[in-house]
């Protein structure tokens, strides 16, 4: 068997309850657009870009939990 590069020896076990979890946007920083440019190889084409920061944040951190384990625990993607 390969040995795998996400092998953790800590034993942590974690849960996430993903429905604590929320998008946030910062004042301001939701879909800036900014100045049209024209395209280096289409005359007739302008191109306009939109920038969009945000955070994921947790409202209520006491429904996520960590549990450990005296095993090797081996992670996959």
């Amino acid at each position: 068997m390969p040995t795998s590069a996400n092998v953790r020896t800590d034993g942590i076990i974690l849960g996430v309850d993903w429905n604590t979890f929320d998008w946030y946007y910062a004042a301001g920083r939701n879909m800036r657009k900014r100045k049209p440019f024209q395209h280096p190889e289409m005359s007739n084409v302008r191109v306009r870009c939109m920038d969009d920061a945000g955070q994921i944040v947790c409202y209520n951190r006491r429904a996520n939990f960590r549990g450990y384990c005296s095993e090797t625990v081996t992670e996959t993607a």
